[in-house]
């Protein structure tokens, strides 16, 4: 009898198909490919479409969408409900709310809301070449707790204003980032301020010793960004949101406030000691080793628990060195 099934070549490929709705490329969804295919035997293919996708070998469906594609995704959902790709496939989302995740294919969630993401994912900034930056000596720097962003989300918002009436606080709102079509809460209006490039923002940061560094809707970015620049974290409870596991230690690299600002009154007091200057340092040299992007791609030590953590949702080693 005549065989139907596909080479084994082919039905053992393993293939992450990254499935892009804009044209724009992410550079974290960038260097995660970059390490995947470096440091894996997985190949990785972007689509602009879920059309494409492999019907055959094991693959996972990497979907990267924003607001205004949203309906484009919507119409592909059925494609996605075949047999032959639901049994085989999983969603890795990098949406703050993963609206698909209603259909039958199952969804691993990358973004760090709700508390379920994967370790660091998301989380590295694109630093590389600005490093230099953060060579700035500590005792040169301005002492203020200096913040320069949006302000995402209440619990940011209300982080920012409880620390404005604690202690010495300088703060920049980028201008129209949030409130594009109302005003800002009356808080802030008096902070706000034109945008920076992303060089200007860097260096911004690297003039100031502290660096508030409040939630959003997630984890933020400015957590690394502030390491990465030798300023000392500022930030509120981060225990719910997983990060990448054993690299972040408050007090060791970073200062957090607690939950209700419990620890507040102890950090602004350690704030003007001496010692504070080691956890800048080690700051800086958590960025280094964990986060530096190198030839486009993440150190194998923050790469490789993302993959550990993506084989266990999956079940088994989808991934392997």
């Amino acid at each position: 009898r005549r065989r139907t099934s596909c080479p084994i070549g082919v039905m053992m490929s393993r293939t992450v198909y990254w499935i892009s709705y804009d044209d724009k490329i992410d550079y974290r969804s960038q260097h995660f490919f970059n390490s995947i295919e470096s440091f894996t035997d997985v190949k990785v293919k972007k689509f602009n479409s879920v059309r494409p996708l492999n019907r055959h070998g094991q693959h996972l469906i990497f979907l990267q969408t924003i607001s205004t594609c949203i309906h484009k995704l919507r119409k592909e959902i059925p494609i996605l409900k075949r047999k032959n790709l639901l049994q085989k496939s999983f969603i890795l989302s990098v949406d703050d709310i993963p609206f698909y995740e209603s259909n039958p294919v199952p969804v691993i969630d990358l973004t760090g809301s709700n508390g379920r993401h994967i370790a660091g994912y998301g989380f590295t900034p694109n630093v590389e070449g600005l490093e230099h930056l953060g060579e700035k000596p500590f005792k040169e720097r301005r002492d203020e707790f200096r913040f320069f962003g949006s302000l995402h989300g209440q619990p940011r918002r209300s982080f920012l204003r409880k620390l404005h009436q604690s202690c010495e606080t300088n703060y920049s709102v980028m201008k129209g980032v949030d409130f594009k079509n109302k005003k800002h809460p009356k808080f802030f209006e008096k902070f706000i301020s034109e945008p920076l490039s992303f060089d200007e923002y860097l260096y911004d940061m690297s003039l100031y010793k502290f660096s508030l560094v409040p939630k959003g809707f997630g984890h933020t970015f400015r957590f690394l960004e502030s390491m990465a620049m030798g300023s000392v974290i500022i930030s509120d409870d981060i225990s719910d949101l997983q990060f990448c596991k054993n690299v972040f230690t408050e007090g060791y690299n970073y200062l957090s406030v607690g939950k209700n600002f419990t620890n507040l009154e102890e950090v602004i007091s350690l704030c003007k000691k001496p010692e504070v200057e080691s956890i800048a340092r080690n700051g800086r040299e958590t960025y280094l080793k964990h986060f530096s992007i190198k030839g486009g791609c993440l150190p194998v030590s923050t790469i490789s628990p993302i993959l550990s953590d993506i084989n266990t949702s999956i079940g088994h080693k989808f991934f392997q060195p």
